[in-house]
């Protein structure tokens, strides 16, 4: 068993080791006072008075701040750190986190850069300084960075993984593969590692690999929403609509305003036929969305399924008013005007959706059952003709 500190009052590194140890133990309001301790305690003797200028309890308090949430007071501390030694590579390196946690991306690339001057391995800065650059939309000179970071460690997990997510944003699924293959290698509980792995495979159609990725990154994180929710839509690509929805409803249960979970699950209950429960979960949507075109489209359609035209017709009517150049809309108004025999309307709507896009609505209408009241209409014959 370790002995307890015995604490000097005016013993600055007492207090400081206090800091650090409470640190380790995730006791972050304790560890500030602790390590505050160290920088201002008035008892100090005479050799050291002037240990306001200990840049390592700065830098610790910083850490200690930042795990927190509390970043502003962190940079405060971490320039304390900075101003007593410049070369601090770690406190420029974690002022560098802290800025990039606040989104001040370019602010924090300049920290890193600061790290790695003074450290030109410092493989963590070289990381962080690649999602900072892809957070800007600059993803050549990030993956450049995590090339770097993997350079001067080959086992860095975080780096294989954020390599990984450019190739996806890339479409070179199979190179992002082998970057998850390898996160996962050198750290096999990292979750993130398995989603991203389950994701691609997904991008690549194979969806039962990708359920199994998927699988495993929910046996580490049971609470992993994102995982629940592409777990649903793999499911769903192989038919499994039942089992796609149970993963749909795990997604929302625990993150209950993510729309795209909702969605989804109301183009499952679609698919089966229970269009009121469909229409439900476009609601929830647009609740949180209510300018998501597509929605009021899918909406329009289940409410057409059910025969309630007027409120199908408004449906659309809103798509229609938030992206005007939306075909589909106009499309499955025409096929709601059509079902009520309303020719004329059906006529008009089809023509613009024609308009939008020529190919697909004539090819579609050509054998779209909504049309058959007025198919042998000359209106009707003449449009798909043009």
């Amino acid at each position: 068993m370790k002995k307890p500190i015995k604490f000097k009052p005016g013993d600055y590194k007492t207090w400081y080791n206090r800091g650090i140890a409470l640190k380790n133990t995730g006791k972050w309001a304790e560890a500030i006072r602790a390590e505050a301790h160290a920088l201002s305690n008035a008892a100090f003797d005479k050799a050291i008075a002037s240990k306001t200028d200990y840049d390592q309890a700065w830098q610790n308090r910083g850490i200690a701040l930042s795990d927190l949430g509390r970043f502003e007071e962190a940079i405060a501390s971490y320039d304390m750190a900075l101003k007593f030694q410049p070369g601090n590579r770690e406190a420029w390196y974690y002022r560098g986190v802290a800025l990039k946690n606040l989104g001040r991306l370019n602010d924090a690339i300049a920290s890193f850069d600061n790290a790695i001057v003074w450290k030109a391995n410092y493989y963590q800065a070289w990381n962080n300084r690649g999602v900072a650059l892809k957070s800007l939309g600059r993803l050549q000179d990030a993956i450049a960075c995590f090339d770097k970071a993997i350079e001067s460690n080959s086992k860095y997990h975080q780096a294989w993984n954020n390599r990984g997510l450019i190739l996806n944003e890339w479409k070179r699924f199979e190179e992002a593969l082998t970057c998850f293959d390898k996160a996962i290698e050198f750290n096999p509980g990292d979750h993130k590692a398995w989603y991203n792995r389950g994701v691609t495979l997904g991008h690549l159609g194979r969806e039962s690999e990708e359920i199994t990725s998927l699988d495993t990154a929910l046996s580490i994180q049971p609470d992993y929403y994102l995982a629940w929710y592409n777990r649903g839509r793999a499911l769903e690509n192989l038919g499994r609509l039942e089992a796609s929805l149970a993963s749909y409803d795990k997604a929302i249960e625990l993150k209950f305003d993510y729309y795209q979970a909702w969605e989804n699950r109301g183009y499952v209950l679609g698919s089966l036929g229970r269009h009121k429960e469909e229409i439900a979960c476009y609601d929830k949507v647009l609740q949180v969305h209510p300018n998501y075109h597509m929605v009021w489209n899918n909406r329009g359609i289940a409410l057409m399924y059910l025969a309630r035209f007027d409120e199908a017709i408004a449906s659309y009517d809103k798509a229609i008013a938030l992206q005007p150049n939306y075909y589909p809309a106009w499309y499955s108004k025409a096929c709601c005007y059509a079902l009520q025999d309303n020719v004329e309307l059906a006529i008009k709507s089809l023509q613009e959706a024609i308009q939008l896009n020529p190919e697909k609505c004539i090819e579609a209408a050509k054998t779209d059952s909504y049309f058959g009241g007025i198919r042998k209409d000359e209106r009707f014959q003449a449009l798909l003709q043009n």
